[in-house]
């Protein structure tokens, strides 16, 4: 199961405060669109051990759709290869860019990995 979360970065918001309050008009945003995800492999010594675990992961969208700064925001802690596994996947995810009017904008996203085994 995977929970894809929505975040939308603060200079974002605040371009689309100054640009549209200088031109009357409301800001029309449109949220990235993930176009290529890559399921983060399952750490052999974790699926050995019978582990599971949870990921937070927090990433940077560029105006090109690749993520960029991908790093680890909350784990489970079981040091058992969970965020690596999730990092390395992340950041192979593509994008079409968010866009403010019209127009390709850096976006800040997260996305909760969970690891659960099959029973």
């Amino acid at each position: 199961m995977r929970v894809h979360l929505h975040i939308l970065a603060g200079i974002v918001i605040c371009l689309a405060l100054i640009t549209c309050s200088d031109s009357g008009l409301e800001p029309q945003f449109e949220p990235a669109i993930l176009v290529k995800h890559i399921e983060p492999g399952y750490p052999r010594l974790a699926r050995d051990a019978g582990l599971e675990g949870e990921v937070e992961v927090r990433f940077t969208i560029t105006i090109t759709g690749v993520t960029e700064n991908v790093v680890v925001s909350k784990s489970s802690g079981q040091n058992a290869g969970f965020e690596e596994s999730s990092v390395f996947a992340v950041k192979q995810w593509e994008y079409i860019p968010a866009k403010l009017n019209g127009r390709a904008v850096q976006s800040i996203d997260s996305t909760l990995i969970v690891f659960k085994l099959s029973r």
